[in-house]
């Protein structure tokens, strides 16, 4: 009994052993055909990370006064050494655009997780199900994209309370229309192959049929939009923001420091703007390359490419 144990233990083992091999080859395979899509993966990890463990990585609190006004990158302060400078309140840049990456990544995912999410249960129904409901929530898809994703998204903000919520709702609508659309196309042509036909046949339910035989089949799809679009949402938030429809100016975005700086971009200091739009570049850059390079992975007519 103690052997068969033992021997149920190791082959355990080497089985998961099998599996972190299989998965650091794929990984090596992924980085060498898609070098870019590597470099937007390590950026989002790090971005991940500044999101996630701000109190850990960013030198000093986000309100925290270091005692020297619009100081220049590099100065010593009352407080210590400021790498990228301070503003007009006397705080560290660095610190607030680490602490800046927990509003503004949180907003961009989460708003693009239930946008593209919603879009796509609406658009596999029309598409699987057809007719009537099919023309009509196209002609509502068409509506919605009549309207620039930037307005549509004032128009919540303004309908309702401004704040994190809001925008995250605001954000997460303008991405159901195009998703819908594109994940609708998709499922089309999936529910046309014999597969789905044989399902029919034995008479499996639509919602079997949408679970087991469609949604796989447009995970890809499913994930590369996320992966696009997050990048979007960014920006999107950072607009809101710097409008002034967004986030309290008290909290640090980046957005809010984009809209603070540019008012003494010629004054004071060019790094109170930049700081925070190179983060934001670096982020929206990140999530593009890794989306483009998922979407080559997966497409077949691209994985030649």
């Amino acid at each position: 009994m103690a052997a068969e144990q033992a021997s149920d233990a190791l082959f355990a083992r080497e089985k998961q052993k099998t599996r972190l091999a299989e998965i650091s080859s794929s990984l090596l395979r992924f980085a060498v055909r898609k070098p870019l899509g590597a470099i937007g993966a390590i950026i989002i990890l790090v971005m991940i990370l500044l999101a996630v463990f701000p109190q850990y990585i960013a030198p000093y609190e986000p309100n925290l006064f270091t005692g020297e006004r619009y100081a220049f990158p590099g100065t010593v302060t009352n407080e210590g050494r400021v790498l990228l400078g301070t503003d007009e309140l006397q705080r560290d840049i660095l610190s607030r655009a680490i602490w800046g990456a927990r509003i503004s990544v949180r907003i961009g995912i989460i708003s693009v997780f239930l946008g593209v999410t919603v879009g796509l249960v609406i658009g596999a129904v029309a598409g699987y199900i057809g007719g009537a409901l099919d023309m009509g929530v196209q002609r509502g898809v068409d509506a919605m994209l009549a309207f620039p994703g930037l307005i549509l998204a004032l128009f919540w903000i303004t309908l309702l309370q401004p704040g994190p919520n809001t925008i995250i709702l605001a954000i997460g609508v303008t991405l159901i229309a195009p998703t819908t659309r594109v994940l609708r196309s998709s499922v089309l042509s999936i529910k046309e192959m014999t597969y789905v036909d044989g399902a029919r046949a034995v008479g499996c339910s639509v919602p079997r049929i949408l679970m087991y035989h469609i949604f796989p089949n447009i995970t890809a799809l499913y994930i590369v939009l996320i992966s696009l679009s997050i990048g979007n949402a960014i920006i999107v938030e950072a607009s809101l923001t710097f409008l002034g429809l967004g986030i309290s100016p008290d909290e640090p975005t980046w957005g809010n420091m984009v809209q603070k700086g540019s008012q003494n971009l010629f004054l004071v200091g060019w790094w109170l703007p930049v700081i925070p739009s190179v983060a934001i570049a670096l982020c929206v850059y990140g999530f593009n390359m890794l989306g483009d390079a998922l979407r080559d992975v997966w497409d077949p007519r691209l994985r030649g490419s």
